[in-house]
């Protein structure tokens, strides 16, 4: 094989990874055979379009296709993670023209003017480029889903994916109109000049719409909170009023045991205990008492969220017992994740208790002198529950397109280092254990 052969094939290898370098880096949680199959397909359809059609309008389109629905299927089924194809052809492209701008700009040379050595240099470089903006677009979805609750991010996909179609398509029309039509030379870089700065304007829309989403939540959260801890204030006071009626019969109470006392007459103190105290000891354990115990958690986002689902699981016949000794001051993690964590437990705890036999949920917090250890326990139906894969994503006892609150517990305990999640189960309870140490580590 000549040279020159051996060279242009090592180009096109070359460059056939940057599509798949991207893919793979920001596609999260994909076993390494269906990774090395989407490789396989994207590098083949890259050097097929180089070899044989030169990079067409059509076999663009071709390829896009065949691509999209390979990563669609082999990297998880998401809409999104197809979207990373134009994306990831796109940014190809733009890596191309900012060497070739820079090699006019500083060297006042074309690429192809260089030698081979100096070439596959240039294109090592824009390897390298392409891995970084790999990282930097992955850190970046995941600020997003940090900031964001899931519901609200989808919401943010359908603006970013109707975006980016109208950007490849214009950049497809714009590609076939330089080549078809006789544009001066400088063109090229006209070009390149008007995406970019279309690019940044569409990153700045992006960072506007995120911002307003983020401004919404933030809101819609603060009302959330405030709606828990008056409903946690409305059942103090209720429970502040029950006690104020058991003290005014306090003393009517004692001097009825007394006179049953006096006389000896001890079957009608047996009867008035059993009518009258047991009961009244009744209400004092009810579930309103048990609120009392949440005064202790010093955070009033988690004390108004704990109140919430504790009065709800009550209102839905499951016994709830609050054991907390010492005072919960400062919890190391954001309120919004604690919260969330917190919520995501909850409603699950009470859907399966609700349907168990016992309808039982008990709920502690150790304070230790580094660490807090948050436990949840609830009463289940036996449903062969697989606690190895109970995180995954779709993976749910309940049903169809479920199984998506403990997928997203996963995903933001990853941002955590100092939190450690225990799930068991023992003695017929489900068991979900959260170990917060002190030290915030993000």
């Amino acid at each position: 094989m000549e040279l020159q052969g051996v060279f242009e094939i090592m180009v096109m290898i070359l460059t056939s990874t940057w599509i798949p370098i991207l893919v793979n880096v920001v596609v999260r949680r994909v076993s390494a055979v269906r990774r090395l199959i989407c490789t396989g397909i994207l590098i083949a359809m890259y050097l097929a379009g180089s070899i044989i059609v030169d990079g067409s309008e059509i076999f663009i389109i071709v390829y896009m296709s065949i691509t999209m629905l390979s990563v669609y299927f082999l990297m998880g089924r998401s809409v999104w993670n197809s979207l990373l194809i134009p994306v990831a052809y796109m940014i190809g492209v733009l890596v191309n023209y900012t060497m070739e701008i820079f090699s006019m700009t500083v060297f006042k040379r074309e690429l192809l003017s260089y030698g081979k050595d100096i070439y596959i240099i240039f294109m090592l470089a824009g390897t390298v480029l392409v891995g970084v903006l790999a990282v930097s677009l992955r850190m970046l979805i995941n600020a997003v889903k940090k900031q964001t609750k899931y519901r609200e991010f989808d919401d943010m996909k359908i603006i970013i994916i109707a975006d980016v179609i109208l950007y490849m398509l214009v950049f497809l029309i714009n590609g076939y109109a330089v080549r078809q039509m006789d544009y001066p030379d400088n063109m090229e870089y006209v070009t390149y000049t008007l995406f970019l700065v279309y690019g940044i304007l569409t990153m700045g829309i992006t960072v506007i719409f995120y911002g307003s989403i983020k401004n919404k939540e933030e809101r819609k959260r603060d009302e959330e909170i405030r709606k828990n801890l008056l409903e946690y204030t409305k059942q103090i006071e209720n429970m502040y009023e029950g006690l104020r009626k058991f003290k005014h019969d306090y003393v009517n109470i004692l001097a009825t045991m007394s006179a049953y006392i006096e006389n000896g007459d001890m079957d009608e103190l047996k009867q008035y205990f059993q009518k009258n105290i047991v009961p009244t000891n009744e209400m004092i354990n009810n579930e309103n008492y048990h609120l009392q115990k949440l005064s202790r958690i010093k955070n009033m986002a988690v004390k108004g969220l704990l109140s919430s689902k504790i009065v709800y699981a009550s209102a839905k016949g499951v016994d709830v017992y609050i054991d907390i000794v010492d005072d919960v001051d400062n919890i190391a993690m954001k309120d919004i994740d604690i919260t969330r964590i917190l919520g995501i437990y909850f409603d699950n705890a009470i859907e399966a208790a609700i349907e168990s036999e016992n309808k039982d949920m008990k709920f502690n917090v150790i304070c230790s002198a580094h660490s807090k250890t948050i436990t949840l326990m609830n009463t289940y139906a036996d449903k062969h529950i697989d606690i190895k894969n109970i995180s995954k994503r779709g993976i749910s006892t309940k049903g169809e397109d479920r199984g998506i609150g403990l997928a997203n517990v996963e995903e933001i305990l990853n941002n955590y280092k100092n939190v450690y999640k225990i799930t068991e189960i023992k003695n017929g309870y489900f068991i979900q254990r959260l170990i917060i140490g002190d030290d915030i580590d993000t």
